[in-house]
Parts: C-alpha cells; sequence; structure tokens
C-alpha cells in the first residue's frame, strides 16, 4: 500500500512526509497516533499536525509556507501552545484550526511581529 500511495502522490505532483509522534505525551497525545504531515506541492510546503501539543521536534519542521495548528484543550494545544508553535515552525500562514469552542481571536495579535498571517477561519 505504502508504495501504490508514493506512486499516486508522485502522479499527483506532490510529496508527503510523516512527522510522526514517536512517544506518548499523555492519555490525549499517544505514539504513532495523531500524526502530522508535511505535503509538498509544485514547492508549496504544508505542515498539517494532527492532535499534538507543541512537541520539541517540531524544531526540525522547515521551511513551511502554511500550517494548520489545532488548538482545542485537553486534545491538543492552547492558544500559548499555539504561538510558541509557530514561532518555532515559522509559517508564512497559520490556520488554527480544530478549536471548538476556545477563543482563538487573539493568534493575529500575537504572531503579528512574526510575520505570519494568521487566518482565521470557522470549520463546522
Amino acid at each position: 500500500m505504502k508504495k501504490i500511495l508514493t506512486c499516486l502522490l508522485a502522479t499527483l505532483g506532490f510529496t508527503a512526509a510523516c512527522a510522526q509522534l514517536n512517544y506518548e505525551v499523555d492519555e490525549f497525545q499517544t505514539k504513532g497516533r495523531d500524526n502530522g504531515y508535511i505535503l509538498t506541492l509544485d514547492g508549496l510546503r504544508i505542515y498539517i499536525a494532527g492532535d499534538t501539543e507543541d512537541i520539541p521536534e517540531m524544531k526540525n519542521i522547515k521551511d513551511i509556507d502554511i500550517a494548520f495548528l489545532p488548538c482545542n484543550q485537553p486534545y491538543t494545544m492552547t492558544t500559548e501552545q499555539v504561538v510558541k508553535a509557530a514561532k518555532i515552525i515559522k509559517p508564512k500562514v497559520l490556520f488554527p484550526y480544530h478549536y471548538g469552542q476556545t477563543d482563538v481571536s487573539n493568534l493575529p495579535a500575537e504572531l503579528k511581529s512574526e510575520g505570519i498571517d494568521v487566518r482565521i477561519r470557522h470549520y463546522e
């Protein structure tokens, strides 16, 4: 299956790399589950984080154009953790998602000095 998926991705013109969680964070973020992915499409790099927190391995995620970071306790990050993760990853554009009732309206102001364009959408 992995070989078929790799061929399909290449045919479609993009590649994917798994940013896998290789250890337990807590009962909500477990090893091998809720992985993040980096998609590359014609040079555009998109990071889609799974249900994660601002883990140290994010320092290895480089050259991201668009990042999707989850913000919803207790399952993912707090707004403070999203800010910290965004400052580590340094995407050009950030879409917070999975935030449910969490107030993410502070994120654009928190990341403005970093040059990160925060775009808040209501995904329902």
